[in-house]
């Protein structure tokens, strides 16, 4: 997307090496570093060449991203040719959702604006092997994932044109029924004649006009909302990219509100500064106001039980320092890195008891070992006054 341009980093757990690198091998997107000891991988991913498709149903659901039938009839299609590609390799995707899937943008490729942009892509997997932790779904099959899929896409595409009538008209009486389809193939035939037929249709010429006449009224905009883009990924680029798409993606749906109204006086009334912060300490608040009472309890139930045995007090400054390195260390768990991929997984409603449930293993594997290290340290502080 033009203005958005910065690099996320996302990871994924994964059960067998070995699959998962011919999995990788028809999905190649960024690098990867592999995490062996703890069966995990890391993506860093540029969106200057690449688009998470969950990304772009947002960003034409709220007005920021313009795209024809046309193109998302080809979109949906690619989709479903993916996973037939998948099938024929005799591999599956059993995590699949839309921020597990991403356009990768071919080299000669222009990008997306705000005006409608013909763009040229592949279509990349990622997550393979990975459950859905934020929402404990459970396994299923690709060709099923994909019609949810596309049926979420088609329902986002619908509410972004509610303000183009004929566009709207063309769009219900031709196109709707792409998703009620339970199958792969049948989608796919059927999706090969609309783009056949796409020109034919009736009522496609007040359509196309009426289209083309939007996508002048935003090109007129283009050129301001690209460095406007550009201006505020610049001005986010020292936080985490978890923060930055936060902070960017909170601003997008006041730009389609700018785009629609054709009137840009409000993207001059904001100030990033104190919302990054704000939202830096929301998070930093959040995970110490999560986990912080368990450690507090898990420590001193560990005590309890060693004064049944030694004599072992620990004071309250130890206590409380010994609770900050063990959020601080908790940080640095995979599991946890995880959890912060991408916005999408906190819209789920589950997300953050199974935050808390998938942490509290590793929470309490750190707070033991940060007890034996204070203990281990107490006893040479001990050997040292006795010297």
């Amino acid at each position: 997307m033009q203005g958005i341009l910065y690099e996320i980093i996302e990871y994924f757990q994964y059960e067998n090496k070995d699959q998962l690198k011919c999995e990788l091998g028809l999905n190649r997107i960024g690098h990867i570093d592999w995490i062996p000891n703890e069966k995990w991988i890391k993506y860093t991913i540029n969106l200057k060449n690449c688009i998470r498709l969950r990304d772009l149903m947002f960003w034409i659901q709220k007005g920021l991203v313009l795209m024809s039938i046309e193109q998302i009839l080809k979109l949906c299609r690619s989709l479903l040719i993916k996973v037939d590609e998948l099938k024929q390799n005799k591999l599956n995707h059993f995590y699949l959702t839309s921020d597990r899937i991403w356009l990768k943008l071919n080299q000669n490729s222009k990008l997306l604006t705000i005006s409608q942009n013909e763009i040229q892509y592949d279509i990349v997997f990622t997550g393979f092997q990975c459950p859905i932790f934020e929402s404990d779904s459970q396994q299923q099959d690709a060709s099923i994932s994909i019609l949810n899929i596309i049926n979420q896409l088609i329902q986002d595409v619908q509410f972004a044109f509610k303000e183009l009538p004929y566009t709207q008209q063309y769009y219900n009486c031709n196109f709707l029924s792409l998703g009620n389809h339970k199958d792969v193939f049948q989608a796919e035939s059927e999706i090969d004649q609309l783009i056949k037929l796409y020109k034919q249709f009736p009522n496609y010429d007040p359509y196309i006009k009426e289209f083309q006449q939007h996508i002048c009224k935003r090109s007129e905009l283009e050129k301001y909302l690209g460095n406007y883009l550009f201006e505020i990924v610049s001005f986010s680029y020292s936080y985490e990219s978890f923060l930055m798409e936060n902070f960017i993606f909170g601003m997008i749906p006041m730009l389609g509100g700018c785009i629609r109204d054709n009137d840009l006086k409000e993207l001059e009334q904001n100030s990033y500064d104190i919302y990054l912060q704000e939202q830096k300490q929301y998070w930093e608040d959040f995970i110490r106001n999560t986990f912080k009472d368990k450690t507090l309890k898990q420590l001193r139930e560990i005590f309890e039980e060693l004064k049944k045995q030694v004599k072992l007090e620990i004071s309250k400054e130890d206590e409380q320092m010994m609770t900050d390195q063990i959020l601080k260390e908790i940080k640095n768990i995979c599991i946890f890195k995880y959890f912060f991929n991408s916005k999408w997984a906190w819209i789920n409603q589950k997300c953050e008891d199974q935050f808390i449930k998938n942490l509290l293993p590793s929470l309490e594997q750190i707070t033991n070992l940060r007890v034996k290290l204070w203990i281990q340290e107490m006893c040479l502080q001990f050997l040292n006054e006795l010297i």
